[in-house]
């Protein structure tokens, strides 16, 4: 499937994860987190590396960036974090045409929404304006914004306690295509997604086991919305998003546009921590 490259491809951090992950894998986390394997030679002493390197105490950095490959992601927590203490965990994705004064904008609302909801915000920025989704779809292209989200979710996973059970993604215009994409492709991950104005989503039920919980959707529209039509944007894509298992809120908002109303966040943030957590972690 071409959407095969939506899946987020993340390091085994998990006890179940590491029980059914290669050799590889295992290799590639272990150097991740900055030791070596040079001295393990069978599977058995590779495996048991990663567990000691997993249940070290987190080092629980402070504000800051995450760069790989010319791309950036802004990571926000609360200003007091309790060492042990597992923290919910929120990608924010941006609309077409963010520019560094956006972003930096969007990093000021979402520290204070980190502190006062005490979760971890993760805010990346696409490559290029907009996310790859489109060349994904259109020209089979591998996504590189997929694979730099995951290593965003990897490093924090590494740095912090997070509460596995609870990673949702929200996304403003294009960036709410991907929150949705994302999180129907990577069901065993995300638990939920708030986007707000999205004109589209993919999914591809083949991608993962039927089993898989789905996630949940709090869909955001403003009513009054030029640029994606409530009626023939909006209402379909719940419907279909209904008949693929998923249950979805609607959140509509009568005089609002395309741009995002100012209480948006917080209140798809409230909505999202008051659903059940999920009953698995992310393999």
């Amino acid at each position: 499937s071409k959407l095969s490259t939506l899946r987020l491809p993340l390091l085994p951090q998990s006890e179940a994860a590491l029980g059914t992950a290669t050799t590889r894998r295992l290799r590639e986390l272990i150097v991740f987190y900055g030791s070596t394997h040079a001295d393990c030679s069978e599977k058995s002493e590779v495996l048991r590396r990663a567990r000691e390197l997993l249940g070290k105490t987190k080092p629980l950095p402070g504000p800051g960036p995450i760069r790989r490959q010319g791309r950036v992601a802004h990571v926000l927590r609360p200003k007091q974090v309790t060492p042990g203490q597992a923290l919910p965990l929120l990608l924010v994705f941006h609309g077409a045409g963010r520019t560094e004064q956006s972003v930096q904008h969007s990093v000021l609302q979402f520290s204070k929404l980190s502190s006062r909801s005490r979760i971890i915000i993760a805010v990346p920025m696409s490559l290029d304006s907009t996310w790859d989704l489109m060349s994904v779809v259109k020209q089979g292209r591998s996504s590189g914004d997929t694979v730099f989200v995951a290593h965003v979710i990897d490093c924090i996973r590494r740095d912090y306690n997070v509460d596995t059970r609870r990673i949702a993604a929200m996304g403003f215009s294009d960036g709410g295509s991907y929150a949705i994409t994302l999180a129907v492709n990577n069901p065993g991950v995300i638990q939920a997604a708030m986007p707000w104005s999205a004109g589209y989503f993919q999914h591809d039920p083949s991608l993962a086991p039927s089993s898989s919980p789905r996630p949940h959707i709090l869909h955001g529209h403003g009513m009054a919305d030029d640029h994606f039509d409530f009626h023939k944007v909006a209402i379909p894509m719940r419907q279909h998003l209904r008949n693929s298992g998923h249950e979805v809120k609607a959140h509509n908002v009568k005089a609002a546009g395309h741009g995002t109303p100012a209480e948006f966040p917080q209140d798809a943030i409230k909505w999202w921590l008051a659903l059940a957590p999920r009953r698995t972690d992310p393999q």
